[in-house]
C-alpha cells in the first residue's frame, strides 16, 4: 500500500508546483500569457494602424481574455476570419480605408452573418434596420440583406467613411459605429475634448468598452502565432463556391432537386432570403453555391450567362474543359496574347495531331496562348513547341494548373 501512495504523493507535488508556477503568471500584472505588458505594447505601437492603440488597463483586460482565458474561443474567430476577411480586404484596398477596419466585424458578430442582437441589430455587421436602409439595403418579408455578406459589407464600409469624414478620426468613428454619431457629438460636448479617449467616460457604457475590445482584437489578429494560437477552420474555408443572377422566381426545392443539396445548406449559403425561395426582381438577385454544384444547376437550365465572374475559378473551369476538348481532338480556338489584355488579328487552330503555329506566335519571347471556350477566354502558360502532340498539351495544361 505504500508503494501505491508514494507515487500518488509526487504527482500531487509536481500537480501543486504546477499550479504555483501558472498561477505566478495569471497573477502578475506585468504579464500577459508568457509575455510582458511591456513588450505587447511595443507590438502595439509598431503595428501600422490609423485607429489609436492604445494600451490601458481595459486592453489588456480583453487581452487576458483572447490569449489567455478564452484560447479556443479566439482560435475559432481567427479560423473564420479566412472565410470572410478576402473579401473584406479587397473593398478596404478599393475604399482606400485602414486595413485593421475588417477586425471590427469580429467584435460586432463574431463573423457571425446570421447573427441577431438582443436590440434588434443584424449580420455580419450588427445594422440596426433604419441605418441598413439608409446605406441602401433591403429588408421586407422576403429579404434581409443585413445577412448578405458583400451587400452589408459595402454597407458597413461606406457607413464607416461617412463617419470618419465627419469626425476626422477612425478611433472616434468606431465609436459612433457602436452608439451613433449623436451621441459621440453629446460626449464631446460634455466633456470638450476631441478625441476618443478624451471623450471616453462620457460615452454609453457599451462604447466604452468597444475600442479596447477592438484593440485587443487587433493585437491578436497580428500576433496569435506568437502566443501558440492555431486557427481552427471551419469547413466553407475548403469550399469554393460561385455566384449567379436569378431574375425570375426560384425556389430552393427546384434548386435541390437539380443539384442534390440540401435546403438547409442551400439557406446556409444564401442566408438573406427568410423563406426557402428566391424573390423575382428585374434588377436580379444572388444565388450563391458551391462550385460543382452551381456547374450542374447552370447545365441543367442553360444559365451559365448568368454566372457571375471569378477569375481564378474562372481559369480553372474553362481550362480544364480546354484540355478535355483537346484530348477529344476537338477544334480549340487560340488566340496568342501579345499585351495584357491586348489581342492580336490572328488565330492558331489545332490541325490533326500537330499545331500550326503562325510566325508571329514563334516571335514572342514569353508567349501566353488564351484558350477559347464557352464564349469566355481564358489565360494558360503557353511553353509548346511546333510539334508537340495534344495529348502532350492536354498533360502540361493540367499539371500547370493542379487538374490531374
Amino acid at each position: 500500500m505504500s508503494r501505491i501512495k508514494l507515487p500518488l504523493r509526487r504527482l500531487n507535488l509536481v500537480l501543486g508546483l504546477l499550479t504555483c508556477f501558472f498561477s505566478v503568471f495569471a497573477e502578475d500584472d506585468s504579464f500577459i500569457g508568457t509575455f510582458t505588458l511591456d513588450e505587447i505594447e511595443q507590438r502595439l505601437e509598431s503595428l501600422d494602424a490609423d485607429v489609436d492603440l492604445k494600451m490601458t488597463p481595459e486592453v489588456k483586460k480583453y487581452l487576458q481574455q483572447y490569449i489567455v482565458s478564452q484560447r479556443q474561443s479566439s482560435e475559432t474567430l481567427i479560423g473564420r476570419s479566412m472565410v470572410y476577411f478576402p473579401d473584406i480586404e479587397q473593398k478596404l484596398l478599393q475604399k482606400n480605408l485602414p486595413m485593421e477596419i475588417k477586425f471590427l466585424s469580429i467584435i460586432e458578430s463574431s463573423l457571425k452573418p446570421e447573427a441577431r442582437s438582443r436590440v434588434g441589430a443584424v449580420g455580419l455587421w450588427q445594422f440596426m434596420r433604419a441605418t441598413a436602409r439608409m446605406y441602401g439595403l433591403k429588408i421586407d418579408k422576403h429579404v434581409d440583406e443585413r445577412k448578405d455578406v458583400d451587400k452589408s459589407t459595402e454597407a458597413a464600409l461606406t457607413y464607416l467613411s461617412d463617419l470618419h469624414e465627419r469626425f476626422g478620426d477612425w478611433t472616434l468613428a468606431l465609436a459612433a459605429y457602436n452608439c451613433g454619431p449623436g451621441n459621440v457629438r453629446k460626449a464631446m460636448r460634455r466633456s470638450g475634448g476631441k478625441d476618443y479617449w478624451s471623450i471616453r467616460n462620457y460615452l454609453p457604457r457599451e462604447t466604452r468598452n468597444y475600442v479596447p475590445k477592438f484593440i485587443a482584437m487587433t493585437y491578436l489578429m497580428n500576433y496569435y502565432n506568437d502566443h501558440d494560437l492555431i486557427p481552427t477552420y471551419p469547413d466553407e474555408l475548403f469550399v469554393k463556391t460561385r455566384k449567379m443572377i436569378v431574375v425570375e422566381a426560384t425556389t430552393f426545392s427546384s434548386v435541390s432537386q437539380i443539384t442534390g443539396l440540401d435546403i438547409e445548406e442551400i439557406k446556409y449559403y444564401n442566408p438573406s432570403y427568410l423563406g426557402n425561395h428566391i424573390p423575382g426582381s428585374k434588377d436580379g438577385r444572388i444565388l450563391e453555391l458551391p462550385s460543382d454544384a452551381m456547374y450542374v444547376y447552370l447545365e441543367e437550365i442553360q444559365g451559365f450567362d448568368f454566372l457571375i465572374p471569378d477569375a481564378l475559378q474562372d481559369l480553372l473551369e474553362e481550362t480544364k474543359v480546354a484540355a478535355q476538348l483537346i484530348e477529344k481532338r476537338e477544334l480549340v480556338t487560340i488566340v496568342p496574347l501579345v499585351e495584357r489584355n491586348i489581342l492580336e488579328n490572328f488565330e492558331l487552330i489545332y490541325a490533326k495531331e500537330n499545331i500550326v503555329l503562325d510566325d508571329v506566335q514563334a516571335k514572342l519571347s514569353n508567349p501566353k496562348m488564351l484558350v477559347k471556350t464557352r464564349q469566355r477566354i481564358t489565360v494558360v502558360d503557353w511553353k509548346s513547341s511546333k510539334k508537340e502532340k495534344r495529348k502532350q498539351i492536354s498533360t502540361r495544361i493540367r499539371n500547370s494548373l493542379n487538374l490531374n
